[in-house]
């Protein structure tokens, strides 16, 4: 009697963990919508969509499905697995429009709506929210980090005109100090698509509507003492501050705050601070060597020149949480100053690799965040090393 009741219970169990695997592991669907964010009346019949399926970071599948009249998509028969991640996209106007990653757990069927949008190559509508600038000496000069968050206020992507070549409206343009060399984007941006001026560069991207990120890091030849530097603000700017260190020096500014020291680890930095930057304004910043001797001036000066001149920039509460961030015990290996160059250059193109891996859904919002945030660290930290040798 007692084997006939545990061979009934077992044979329970069985039934219930194939129904549960034959839940988590079955068919599903993923449905949805093309929405016009510009206009919404605008309905998209016969828009190619494509479904992505990645698994562990790879793309195993992609299929396609185009929409009826009313802007609709289906996908059907899509295996029901926690370890499978889907992404939506669509080409409209050639701008690529990506979904967020969906998955297909708890429930058979996911809806998703994705929204495009009409495009301009006007920049009326975009304003920087913060611009975050770290400043460190480097073997020939000084080293500029430039960290921006954009945000296009509008309700159309923002791209290049469609012109001829010779006349092609490049809408981003990032000011620049007079004498940059050396500057990289730290995006994989195509070299036909960025045009480098003397007090700055043009860059072809296509900028949606929200906030996104641009970052860019280049180099400034030393100059002596004291200096005045006038800056162009471009784009109408929330937060503006600037960081910079490893050297004694008297700064003030017309429109920017200074407030005083703030002590990183080991570290000092200078902090000025501005808010509310009309665009098209500019503001100025002076240098003055508060330390005798001939190396000492030549760091104030060039430091001062990249400081300014790179003039809006560095958020406290950013460079705060990448701080913090080292701070935890073996989160981020030490790096050597030998090869130091090579090291920053080597992040710059894995952040910027790192980026591309999250767009196409390859990994968490919640691994990215905390990988990018050790690079980004790692790269403060070289670049810290390159200053001190």
């Amino acid at each position: 009697m007692l084997k006939r009741f545990f061979a009934g219970l077992l044979l329970a169990l069985v039934l219930v963990v194939a129904a549960h695997a034959q839940e988590k592991t079955g068919v599903g669907t993923i449905e949805g919508r093309v929405l016009n964010g510009t206009d919404e009346s605008i309905l998209y019949a016969g828009q190619e969509v494509l479904l992505m399926v990645f698994s562990k970071g790879v793309r195993t599948q992609q299929r396609k499905a185009t929409t009826d009249g009313k802007g609709n998509f289906r996908f059907t028969g899509l295996p029901v697995n926690p370890k499978l991640l889907y992404i939506i996209t669509a080409n409209y106007n050639n701008v690529l429009y990506v979904s967020e990653r969906i998955k297909l757990v708890d429930s058979r069927k996911a809806n998703y709506i994705l929204t495009v949008y009409e495009t301009t190559d006007s920049d009326k509508d975009i304003a920087i929210e913060s611009h975050h600038l770290i400043v460190e000496l480097e073997p020939g000069g000084y080293r500029i980090v430039e960290m921006l968050t954009l945000n296009n206020k509008g309700n159309r992507t923002v791209v290049s005109s469609e012109r001829s070549d010779e006349q092609r409206a490049f809408p981003l343009f990032f000011p620049l100090p007079r004498g940059y060399r050396d500057l990289k984007i730290m995006e994989r941006i195509p070299s036909n698509r960025i045009e480098e001026k003397p007090d700055g560069f043009y860059v072809q991207k296509h900028l949606l509507p929200g906030q996104s990120q641009m970052n860019y890091t280049y180099q400034l030849p030393e100059l002596p003492l004291p200096l005045k530097w006038s800056k162009k603000v471009k784009y109408p700017t929330k937060n503006l501050s600037v960081f910079y260190g490893g050297f004694n020096a008297d700064i003030s500014s017309n429109k920017l705050k200074n407030m005083g020291v703030m002590k990183f680890g080991d570290r000092d930095y200078l902090f000025l601070k501005g808010e509310k930057l009309p665009a098209n304004s500019s503001f100025s910043i002076f240098l003055r060597s508060s330390i005798g001797g001939t190396a000492w001036v030549a760091q104030n000066q060039a430091l001062l020149t990249v400081i300014f001149i790179a003039g809006l920039c560095v958020v406290l509460g950013t460079f705060i949480v990448l701080r913090r961030m080292r701070q935890k015990p073996g989160e981020v290996e030490a790096v050597s100053a030998d090869d130091s160059a090579e090291q920053r250059n080597e992040l710059i193109e894995s952040i910027a690799s790192l980026d591309e891996r999250f767009e196409a859904g390859e990994i968490s919002r919640k691994a990215y965040e905390r990988e990018r945030g050790e690079k980004k660290v790692q790269l403060l930290e070289i670049i810290r090393l390159m200053g001190n040798k």
